[in-house]
């Protein structure tokens, strides 16, 4: 082999090694690039999501706003509300024909749930219609309440007595 062709092979071989190290180096710089840009297009997704789920929630927001008001206005604000039903119901109850006492007010806190409420006992007595009717009344009061207790007796005839707790759930502002 003479000097010249030895020269053109070593040149050709240089060349060789020069542009596959360049396109080697490329593949690798566009593989890298578009490794990225799936990260960015993921996250770009993920962003798009995030933003269709806080529209919707702000639709949903705004569309259930009367429903939430009805929901909120079952459960009382506050204490002094729950002072307030009492006094209401001490003023009603003699146009029911009853005698009423308010046994005991307090303000339990559910240990397993950390829900407030309001604990009401009353003491009623009257005839038995009266009795029944005020009975069911604490039963069906518009908040969200539960019965505790519960009795009612016959003390004479026609003439009864009933005893009634009941905690009214009071709504954490």
């Amino acid at each position: 082999m003479c000097k010249k062709t030895k020269q053109t092979f070593i040149i050709a071989v240089v060349t060789s090694l020069l542009s596959f190290s360049i396109c080697l180096f490329l593949f690798y710089e566009i593989r890298a690039q578009g490794l990225s840009l799936e990260e960015h297009v993921d996250i770009l997704n993920e962003n798009n999501k995030k933003e269709a789920a806080y529209s919707n929630l702000n639709k949903l927001i705004k569309e259930t706003e009367k429903e939430r008001n009805k929901i909120e206005n079952i459960f009382l604000s506050n204490q002094s509300e729950g002072l307030d039903f009492v006094n209401e119901i001490e003023i009603i109850a003699p146009s029911l024909g009853l005698s009423l006492e308010t046994k005991g007010l307090g303000n339990p806190v559910d240990e397993e749930t950390g829900i407030e409420s309001v604990a009401i006992n009353f003491v009623y007595s009257g005839t038995k219609s009266s009795v029944l009717g005020f009975t069911k009344l604490m039963e069906n009061i518009p908040y969200h309440s539960s019965v505790e207790s519960l009795s009612i007796r016959e003390t004479g005839p026609d003439d009864f007595e009933g005893e009634i707790t009941i905690h009214i759930t009071i709504q954490n502002l």
